[in-house]
């Protein structure tokens, strides 16, 4: 629960003082626009867990907002598109990732929306003789969007491990 607190105090901070977001609350989106939105972040989702499985960093880098952080269990927070691209691509000199990510719900305030669920994942990585190794993982997640030019953008990222390497 370490990062999941962390990026919720965070999701509640950019809800309740994003100027444009409070104009939206007076909107009501109807059940089709809901029903279209939470498809449409599934798609990120699933787009961005693809990216991430095949190393491809150029699928990557577009479903992120400009402003995107993630924060990550035990290391510092990663602040914007080239901070991320640099670790991931440090850390996909040694190790690959993949994942099944359930969502538990998806909830949408405007231009805003969270996405929380629990993920099982094989990370492999390299060991000394560069045989790839893998660990069978599970956790949590927390994924903040904001949708920008009617995308919906990756703004925030979190998880939690329920088994430790």
């Amino acid at each position: 629960m370490k990062n999941v607190k962390p990026m919720a105090a965070l999701v509640f901070f950019i809800l309740f003082t994003n100027h444009s977001l409070a104009q939206d609350w007076d909107k009501n989106p109807q059940p089709n626009q809901l029903k279209d939105d939470k498809k449409a972040i599934e798609f990120v989702r699933n787009a961005e867990v693809l990216s991430i499985k095949e190393q491809k960093i150029e699928k990557f880098l577009p479903l992120l907002h400009e402003h995107y952080i993630a924060a990550p269990p035990g290391e510092p927070r990663i602040i914007g598109k080239k901070s991320i691209e640099n670790w991931l691509l440090n850390n996909w000199k040694t190790s690959s990732f993949s994942n099944n990510m359930q969502s538990k719900e998806i909830i949408i305030l405007g231009d805003m929306a969270v996405d929380r669920g629990h993920f099982n994942a094989t990370l492999s990585m390299k060991d000394s003789n560069g045989a790839h190794k893998p660990y069978a993982i599970s956790g949590s997640y927390l994924w903040l969007y904001m949708r920008e030019d009617e995308k919906w953008k990756i703004l925030g990222q979190t998880w939690e491990l329920k088994n430790h390497l």
